[in-house]
């Protein structure tokens, strides 16, 4: 596995979703659909890794991220998924990323965040 990876994603079918390719590509994902789901996943579980694809919940992404740093002291990064990136600027995210994007691209850019160099 190349990391484990808690993505907040809707199911609209006509937006882009990105976790069963994650999966194909060796990580470890669980997938929930709100900041609440995710907030009870992260009391039991660890994770490397957060991507909150806004544009599939039709959410900014702003009150999830906040309140997952808020409760969740250790550092954990949190990649937002957007559709115009001056939605992710007041956001408490660590990384945000424009669509369009492709699973490779999302894979280059959330390596650094991932232990070792097992994402390449």
């Amino acid at each position: 596995m190349k990391g484990q990876l808690l993505i907040i994603e809707g199911k609209r079918a006509d937006k882009p979703l990105f976790a069963e390719n994650l999966k194909a590509k060796g990580f470890f994902v669980s997938v929930v659909s709100s900041g609440a789901d995710a907030l009870l996943l992260l009391n039991d579980n660890y994770y490397d890794l957060i991507i909150i694809n806004t544009v599939s919940i039709g959410s900014s992404g702003i009150r999830i991220s906040t309140s997952i740093r808020e409760k969740f002291h250790q550092f954990i990064p949190i990649v937002l998924i957007v559709d115009d990136p001056a939605k992710a600027a007041i956001s408490k995210a660590d990384l945000y990323l424009v669509l369009p994007l492709t699973v490779q691209k999302i894979i280059n850019r959330i390596s650094i965040y991932l232990p070792g160099d097992e994402a390449s």
